[in-house]
């Protein structure tokens, strides 16, 4: 798997994947960073909100996820780039002031997960940003009244069509309308590319393997065969060099 993600990573011009942190600890900064170290991740890493806003003005690749703290200083709160961007879907939250409003408040403003800023939950959080950049990737344009419809990719592993239609209670006819309108895929080679961008990216993990277990989110070994065979087609089709 090394040697496929070394070739991957060598047919781009930078990391495919891109991620954004923003933290004005600078030890929580860094430590955070760490978790990305792959070669597939781009990492930019922001201390105030400010330089969050300056480094999402840059032209650049698009952005496969952002992980924020809320409190930013004494007069800061992250949740305000949510509000610049609310067409922006794949977001993390961090907050050390276990508040139900503020994790309120962050769902609302469409955070897919509010963490307390602790490293216990460092392999949640890992997880999670796997699950929000394999799903950014997929898209050309981000859908609004569908996107709950892609969503349901990160709720569990699905292995067949069937299964998709029956989550997101439409027919194959129409999953495949959305599908190619939004991914410019097909329902079954989306389903390929998320579920093997996230093995891909969760392989990367600087603790990989990590032995699964209840309480440590992450592939179920019951999982992982057919998460890897989606990551094999994913290698032999070329298919994240062709978004």
């Amino acid at each position: 798997m090394e040697k496929r993600i070394s070739h991957l990573v060598k047919s781009f011009d930078t990391p495919p994947v891109s991620l954004l942190i923003v933290d004005d600890e600078k030890s929580v900064l860094s430590s955070v960073a760490a978790l990305f170290s792959s070669p597939l991740w781009s990492i930019t890493t922001a201390a105030t909100l400010g330089g969050a806003r300056r480094a999402l003005g840059r032209p650049a690749k698009p952005w496969h996820c952002w992980i924020l703290d809320v409190a930013l200083g004494e007069h800061e709160n992250g949740l305000e780039l949510l509000r610049i961007r609310p067409d922006f879907k794949f977001t993390i939250v961090l907050s050390g002031l276990q508040s139900m409003t503020i994790s309120a408040d962050a769902m609302k403003l469409g955070a897919t997960t509010v963490l307390d800023k602790n490293p216990d939950n460092f392999d949640a959080l890992y997880n999670q940003a796997c699950l929000n950049a394999a799903l950014a990737y997929l898209f050309t344009t981000v859908p609004d009244q569908y996107f709950s419809i892609f969503s349901h990719l990160a709720s569990s592993v699905m292995t067949d069509i069937v299964q998709w239609t029956e989550k997101s209670c439409y027919s194959e006819r129409s999953l495949e309308r959305i599908t190619l309108q939004h991914t410019a895929l097909s329902p079954r080679k989306a389903m390929i590319l998320f579920y093997g961008l996230y093995y891909i990216l969760w392989y990367g993990h600087p603790d990989y393997p990590m032995k699964p277990s209840p309480g440590v989110p992450g592939p179920r070994p019951k999982d992982e065969p057919y998460l890897k065979s989606c990551a094999d087609t994913v290698f032999r089709q070329k298919l994240m060099e062709k978004r």
